[in-house]
């Protein structure tokens, strides 16, 4: 889906409100050029030798009727564009915002954070509420008033409305010719103020060699030659600003509406076409609102090209592949093995190479990264973040791939070694994204030991998570993953900031799950030695695997030297 389809799917979905658009439209600009075609009555009335009281009153209760409906109109049709001009900003933004949070991770990182937020709250509103609604909507309300204008001016007096029809291509041509005449002068203009600038910053910078070489004098004296020559530039393109603006359009209406009038009294004097001064009033208050609205019409811009970048920056995002592709499984029984089988992935993080093991229900298995190993990516291989390039993984022999993402990400707890927390309170962290449940929170706080700490806290769990340190951060993501009680816990280097009785209290409550399988992901070997298994990488490939009381026995083992050389760092340190 893009930009385009996006846009008009929301006006199919809106057809009952752009109709309504259309009537209030309509009736709004009728109701504006009637209004003066009223008061030419009324002013005919009044002119009569014999004056018709009755009618005097029916055309200036009209004239105000109209005049205040048209009001009403202008109100409502306010409303209605803005209605418009959202629900294509907020269809944009909703559909921006889902593809991006769908969207493959590998996708998202070719794009910074900025651009994508810049398109949702940026590119969004210039193409909904600036583009459709202040200029595609504003373009047809003023061509709708302006044929009702010009029907009505030709209804009044053909004649008329012909002189005012024909002064329209010059009364175009003159402005826009004005308006590229002053583009091109500032154009110049603003290379003037470039050279001037670069002239001053370049003496300023130079200030101290000009003063050792006595060139104060002959600076001063060359910046006032320059002004000077260049003053006219300046006052010609301030007197064609002016012109621009207002002169050019006032003299061309002026003239339109003198011979206008003139050739109207030449009527009226020689009884023409039935010409009235009604019918003069009319079409003189009817031509500067014509020309007005042939300027408004001119400002509006309608080509799609204005917001070509802005169709293009989220057309760019659209294309963002989604993490979930053809996932028919919603559902899985008693989850009671989890199998990888010659699993093999690489990119500029990381790489893994033939990496097998199964888990069963109730087991521990450790995962040890030794040299130039990610622990990271391992995580990520369990909940999707990243799709494993050839082998297989799967769920009570389901093959990975069609296991629905998100149910998947239901199944996994995952508890990363830079796992970031949301700018909000203790109990918004632990509970996220799930309902406040009493018993599955107090039990969580106390898993992690995080009673204790929200105790002392002024206000308790309601604390932001800014003032906290980095350790109860790690205390934090651990207790969202007790609280999210998931059938799967991953943990990487979960306790990589805590101090070694803290990180050895909250290990023993991990190993301590029921019915669960529990994969600890570490570069350390006491992390792993609770387990019952584990596998061993070093250089992304497999050096050693097997069960962990087995390996602890056997001292020319992998496991037991890693462990080994970490007690002993410790005892040296003590």
């Amino acid at each position: 889906m893009d930009t385009k389809t996006i846009i008009q799917n929301t006006l199919s979905n809106k057809v009952n409100h752009v109709i309504f658009l259309c009537i209030t439209v309509l009736l709004s600009n009728l109701f504006l050029v009637l209004t003066p075609y009223f008061i030419g009555k009324l002013i005919n009335e009044l002119t009569l030798v014999n004056i018709n009281i009755n009618n005097v009153i029916f055309y200036s209760v009209l004239a105000g009727i109209f005049l205040v409906l048209r009001l009403l109109c202008e109100y409502v049709e306010l409303k209605q564009v803005y209605r418009l001009g959202d629900f294509i900003t907020s269809a944009l933004q909703k559909e921006a915002y889902t593809t991006i949070m769908k969207a493959d991770i590998s996708q998202l990182q070719k794009v910074s954070p900025k651009f994508l937020t810049d398109s949702i709250t940026r590119d969004c509103i210039i193409i909904g509420k600036e583009y459709v609604s202040k200029n595609v909507i504003k373009f047809i309300n003023h061509l709708c008033y302006l044929i009702i204008a010009f029907i009505m001016m030709l209804a009044v007096s053909p004649v008329l409305g012909m002189i005012v029809l024909a002064g329209v291509p010059i009364y175009y041509f003159g402005v826009s010719g004005m308006r590229k005449l002053f583009k091109n002068n500032q154009t110049g203009v603003d290379y003037l103020k470039f050279e001037e600038t670069k002239i001053i910053e370049e003496n300023f910078n130079l200030l101290k060699e000009i003063k050792i070489k006595n060139g104060v004098e002959k600076e001063i004296k060359d910046y006032k030659n320059w002004l000077e020559q260049n003053d006219r530039k300046f006052k010609h393109n301030y007197v064609l600003k002016n012109l621009n603006s207002e002169l050019i359009r006032t003299i061309i209406v002026s003239v339109v509406l003198i011979a206008a009038i003139s050739v109207g009294v030449s009527f009226l004097i020689n009884g023409i076409n039935n010409t009235t001064i009604g019918d003069l009033i009319t079409c003189a208050i009817l031509i500067p609102l014509i020309y007005q609205g042939v300027l408004k019409l001119m400002d509006t811009k309608v080509s799609s090209s204005t917001i070509s970048s802005e169709i293009d920056n989220l057309n760019q995002i659209f294309k963002l592949r989604s993490e979930q592709r053809s996932e028919p499984i919603n559902q899985l029984d008693e989850l009671s093995s989890i199998k990888f089988t010659n699993v093999c992935y690489e990119d500029s993080e990381g790489y893994v190479r033939d990496l097998s093991f199964d888990v069963k229900n109730n087991e521990k298995l450790g995962i040890l990264c030794l040299e130039n190993t990610s622990t990271d990516l391992i995580q990520e291989l369990f909940i999707k973040m990243k799709k494993a390039r050839s082998g297989t993984i799967t769920f009570n022999n389901c093959e990975f791939s069609k296991i629905n993402t998100y149910y998947l990400r239901d199944l996994v707890a995952s508890v990363g070694s830079g796992t970031r927390l949301f700018d909000d309170t203790i109990i918004s962290n632990i509970t996220y994204p799930l309902p406040i449940d009493e018993y599955k929170y107090n039990d969580s706080l106390y898993k992690a030991r995080l009673k204790d700490i929200i105790f002392d806290l002024e206000n308790k769990d309601q604390t932001l998570v800014t003032e906290l340190s980095e350790e109860v951060h790690e205390q934090i993501s651990i207790a969202n993953a007790f609280y999210k009680d998931a059938k799967v816990f991953v943990f990487n280097s979960a306790t990589k900031k805590m101090n070694s009785k803290l990180a050895d209290e909250i290990q023993k409550e991990i190993i301590k799950l029921k019915n669960k399988f529990i994969i600890i992901v570490s570069d350390k070997g006491h992390d792993v030695v609770s387990c019952d298994k584990v596998v061993i990488l070093k250089n992304g490939e497999v050096v050693e695997s097997g069960n962990v009381n087995e390996l602890m026995k056997n001292k020319d083992s992998v496991l037991y030297s890693s462990v080994r050389r970490i007690r002993v760092r410790s005892k040296i340190i003590s």
